[in-house]
């Protein structure tokens, strides 16, 4: 026997119940062609209790996100098991979790009930062109690149039968790369003037330490030993000890010691996120009419500096905690290639006997 479809009390706006095989009743709260399930029997306190937050979420928009009933094998059900994996979502940095849920939210809204079988190349370009009308290039980018890792981890985690990754290959929208410039000293001198003093603190921290902004926000006064401080990075976990600079030194002394942690805002308090540090630094950055930097180019320029000063990329990684070397490469790369022009010109002037 097939489920029956039968209205079961119209005075219950979007209230559907189907009747199985076992004779049981289930009740579903259906809205635009999504279906939810609501607990117990109409009239009952959880009953109504879920239908009322259901009709509240509905008219705000915000219903579908989080309790949407998929079936097995669709697309919509893989991205609830990524989510909830060790192997999947959870493996990632808290940001990053972040990030990649949104983007799943997208993939479910656009395509999650479909089967994850029926996926192909065409169905993936759809996908990324109608997210893209919705949402900017880069996201409709990375919604297939995650769409790509959800069909890896099918096959290995859900052992869905499937075939060629529809993900790969797909042509990318978004052309315009952002490049993270790094600081030249002039810059570094005209901020450290105009900066107040918790703004040209983040600054030394950032410029010496090699950090992340999200990492300098949660450096505390314990995590400093013998002249190293302690690190663990937010993004990558990955743990690194760094000797403080003299320079770093010198301003550090005079910061007075408000709470535990080493940084805090013109309030006085520990900075909620790395936004917040962003926009000082941004704002003093305007004040001196640099508008094409950023906070994270001070992170490019410790590279930068290491690497001049003989370090291996492997040295710098040690400082910098990089886990992906490509990375680290691109902030190297021109430093990397004015290195290897001096090396060979000196090279061809002591071939001439020079």
């Amino acid at each position: 026997m097939g489920l029956a479809a039968v209205s079961d009390n119209p005075k219950l706006k979007y209230v559907t119940s189907f009747k199985d095989r076992h004779n049981k009743r289930w009740f579903y709260f259906r809205y635009r062609r999504q279906k939810f399930k609501l607990p117990g029997k109409p009239n009952s306190a959880e009953f109504m209790a879920a239908y009322a937050r259901y009709l509240a979420d509905a008219e705000s928009g915000a219903l579908g996100r989080n309790n949407l009933v998929f079936i097995n094998g669709t697309i919509g059900w893989v991205i609830e098991k990524y989510i909830a994996h060790d192997h999947g979502l959870l493996k990632h940095s808290t940001s990053t979790q972040r990030n990649y849920r949104l983007f799943c939210d997208i993939i479910k809204r656009e395509t999650g009930q479909f089967k994850m079988a029926d996926l192909t190349p065409v169905a993936v370009r759809a996908m990324r062109d109608s997210i893209n009308v919705k949402h900017k290039t880069s996201v409709a980018d990375l919604c297939v690149t995650i769409v790509s890792a959800l069909w890896q981890f099918a096959i290995e985690h859900l052992r869905l039968p499937l075939g060629h990754n529809p993900g790969r290959g797909i042509f990318k929208l978004h052309k315009k790369k952002k490049i993270t410039k790094r600081w030249s000293q002039e810059i570094i001198d005209r901020f450290d003037a105009a900066a107040t003093p918790p703004v040209r603190l983040a600054l030394y921290l950032l410029l010496y330490t090699g950090q992340r902004e999200c990492d300098v926000i949660t450096m505390q006064w314990d995590h400093i030993r013998d002249g190293v401080i302690r690190v663990k990075q937010r993004k990558t976990a990955e743990v690194v000890w760094i000797t403080i600079d003299p320079a770093l030194r010198a301003v550090i002394d005079q910061t007075p010691h408000i709470n535990e942690y080493i940084l805090n805002s013109e309030r006085g308090q520990p900075f909620a996120s790395s936004n917040g540090l962003s926009r000082a630094i941004r704002r003093t950055l305007e004040s001196i009419g640099v508008e094409d930097h950023s906070g994270h180019g001070l992170r490019v320029t410790a590279a930068c500096a290491l690497k001049e000063a003989g370090c291996s990329d492997d040295l710098i990684a040690s400082i910098t905690g990089h886990t992906n070397m490509k990375t680290l490469r691109i902030y190297l790369k021109e430093v990397d290639r004015q290195l290897m022009a001096r090396e060979a010109g000196a090279k061809r002037v002591a071939a001439r006997g020079g």
